[in-house]
């Protein structure tokens, strides 16, 4: 990718990127594994679990990296710039506008739009990664939606990984049970990770 491609790209991403680092993921692997073929849906799942461990938001180390593996020290730059630019033009808007527009009913109706669309991608963030971590292959969704139009078919054969699941479920219910800092259930996860879910 030419500087200027890894830059658009990054600016397409960043203007649809509303919700935050994980609501974004998806949008991250339709554009770089699937449409573009950058990286390989392991190697984005490996590239987000070191971007979670290390300083800064997700999209960013993620813009970074890639930008990086295209063009170097400069496309990485250029790949951070392309990302944040459209969220600090949205910025300076909403701070001008603001109080003109507060009450308006179609930027009311827009953010009520943003909401639900946000938490789907949220939503479908967990889906790949637990098909990546918990699950030995994709979940047969054709099948269940087969299901629904009456379609009735073999299930097909998928495993579960069960320390995997078991470091899943241990972490969800030690934030929610307890008061330690995530940073710390990452960096268990990954220590039992690398002992037992070899």
């Amino acid at each position: 990718m030419s500087y200027l491609e890894i830059y658009l790209c990054f600016v397409k991403l960043g203007c649809l990127c509303v919700g935050g680092g994980n609501a974004m993921l998806p949008l991250f692997i339709e554009e770089m594994v699937n449409k573009r073929g950058l990286l390989t849906i392991e190697q984005f799942g490996n590239l987000v679990s070191i971007a979670q461990m290390t300083p800064g938001p997700i999209g960013v180390n993620t813009a970074t990296y890639v930008g990086y593996l295209q063009g170097g020290i400069p496309g990485a730059v250029i790949g951070t710039f392309g990302l944040l630019t459209p969220g600090v033009l949205l910025v300076i808007a909403a701070v001008y506008y603001i109080r003109r527009w507060e009450h308006n009913a179609l930027v009311q109706g827009v953010l009520t739009g943003i909401r639900p669309a946000s938490l789907g991608l949220l939503v479908a963030a967990i889906v790949i990664f637990s098909e990546m971590s918990v699950f030995s292959a994709r979940l047969p969704w054709s099948w269940v939606c087969d299901c629904f139009t009456g379609t009735i078919r073999a299930f097909p054969a998928v495993k579960v990984r069960f320390p995997a699941l078991l470091i899943c479920v241990g972490a969800a219910v030690g934030l929610l049970k307890t008061k330690i800092n995530v940073v710390y259930f990452i960096i268990g996860g990954a220590v039992l990770g690398a002992l037992i879910c070899r």
